[in-house]
């Protein structure tokens, strides 16, 4: 029992009752008059309790508890020379596998050596040659001077794939053999005969490559956002006009050798899709300055999706084809 404060706070003190499985009690109309005798009760049974218990333990209690703590010690004892020898045979096992590691990293890393030695030789023996060549590449250059880069342009395309057309066959002169007619000793082909020529293909660069061609130049000249009552601001109406001009001389740079018949080749990979990205960015352009309508938002949507087109065409025409002509850059090295 103990005086605490009540449980509403008013009132002052009143005496709880804490029972022996935990928890608390207060009970109306115990107060200090009646709790006064409580605590007298409590106390005096405590001092007879503690009075009336055993200072010693029963011999026969005793020896129960000493008999069990021997057999707790003799568990104990086993217990610890089973752990011992479990752990001297995790250690003959742990020994037993860092030594097979260790070989096997040994054989490794020798066989690791021998390769690289091997490799090494083959690097020496390619620099030797390597330098060989750049010795008689520099003696070359200063012999007869460098080609520049016109001249190796040029070589990558005459020395361009064309079709194969089979040699004309004179009269009275048999045609060359053939490996299936080594035996014969004549030619297939009939003394007399005029050989027909195969017609060669050559892929020319579109027309339809005029139309973004003249949009552009129709844009280099009239702008941007200027149509229609509108006045776009002065550094959009010359970066839009630049913008187009550049479209515009890009465009006629790689198409027109393309449509000739000496240089005829397809546009380079990606070509379409720059224009396409500069076709859509003036579109937002035009947008963004528009006054009249609120088109913010897919002014917005326009410009990211010129951007990608934009550098999805210029990545195209860096790693696939060369810029002159439209061939594999990969495929010409």
């Amino acid at each position: 029992m103990r005086w605490e404060k009540a449980p509403n706070g008013k009132g002052g003190d009143v005496l709880y009752i804490h029972r022996t499985q935990g928890g608390k009690v207060h009970i109306n109309g115990i107060g200090e008059h009646r709790g006064r005798p409580l605590l007298e009760w409590r106390r005096a049974a405590l001092a007879r309790a503690e009075a009336r218990a055993p200072r010693r333990l029963p011999p026969d209690e005793r020896h129960r508890i000493t008999e069990i703590i021997e057999a707790e010690k003799v568990r104990l004892r086993e217990e610890l020379a089973e752990a011992s020898r479990t752990a001297e045979t995790a250690r003959a096992e742990a020994v037993r596998l860092h030594t097979e590691a260790l070989g096997l990293l040994d054989g490794a890393a020798r066989e690791a050596a021998r390769l690289a030695a091997v490799r090494r030789a083959e690097f020496d023996t390619m620099a030797e040659q390597l330098r060989d060549l750049q010795g008689e590449l520099a003696a070359h250059i200063e012999a007869y001077g460098d080609v520049g880069r016109r001249g190796r342009r040029a070589q990558r395309r005459a020395l361009r794939p064309l079709a194969e057309v089979p040699p004309p066959s004179l009269p009275g002169v048999p045609s060359p053999r053939t490996p299936g007619d080594a035996g014969t000793g004549v030619g297939r082909a009939a003394v007399g005969e005029p050989a027909a020529h195969r017609p060669v293909s050559v892929d020319r660069a579109s027309p339809g490559w005029l139309v973004p061609v003249l949009y552009f130049g129709f844009t280099a000249v009239v702008g941007v956002g200027e149509l229609g009552g509108n006045t776009a601001h002065p550094y959009t109406m010359i970066a839009s006009r630049l913008v187009a001009l550049a479209a515009v001389v890009e465009l006629l740079r790689l198409w027109v050798p393309r449509v000739r018949t000496r240089s005829a080749g397809p546009m380079p990979g990606g070509t379409g899709w720059q224009t396409s990205g500069v076709f859509l960015a003036l579109t937002a352009t035009g947008m963004f300055e528009d006054e009249q309508s609120d088109v913010f938002g897919m002014a917005c949507v326009v410009a990211v999706l010129a951007a990608v087109l934009f550098l999805a065409g210029t990545i195209s025409r860096m790693v696939r084809t060369d810029d002159r002509t439209g061939e594999s850059s990969r495929a010409s090295t």
